[in-house]
């Protein structure tokens, strides 16, 4: 298992345990967060605290919210793209909610520089030009 995998792998087990420090340590800190239309809550935003504004309006929408990790599969040299499972239970609605998403690394010198979430994996693939 290569580093920046490894590395992925970790960032994903320090958001499920709640250590947002860890996550943020992983970011670069001009880190692009981008999610695409097809996962809420898009838009792009820039930076540590960027991630972190994106993330606090993600998570205020759940009561309860859980990302399963499936498969990590490495790109390239930097490009690493983790399959994963989204579920929560819906702070308003009180319904359950589960959605499949791919998250597309670029990691460069041990730091995520990209870190953007699509509904498929063709379109992770066609922003780094796979």
């Amino acid at each position: 298992m290569s580093e920046n995998v490894e590395r992925t792998r970790q960032g994903f087990e320090a958001f499920n345990r709640g250590d947002m420090e860890a996550v943020t340590e992983f970011l670069h800190p001009d880190v692009e967060v981008y999610a695409s239309e097809d996962v809420g809550e898009s838009g792009t935003y820039r930076g540590r605290d960027g991630f972190l504004q994106w993330n606090r309006v993600w998570m205020d929408a759940w009561d309860e919210f859980r990302v399963e990790l499936e498969e990590i599969e490495e790109i390239d040299g930097e490009n690493v793209l983790v399959h994963v499972t989204q579920s929560g239970l819906g702070r308003e609605s009180g319904l359950e909610v589960s959605q499949r998403v791919t998250y597309l690394f670029t990691v460069r010198d041990g730091y995520a520089a990209r870190l953007h979430i699509y509904g498929r994996r063709e379109d992770a693939l066609a922003a780094i030009g796979s």
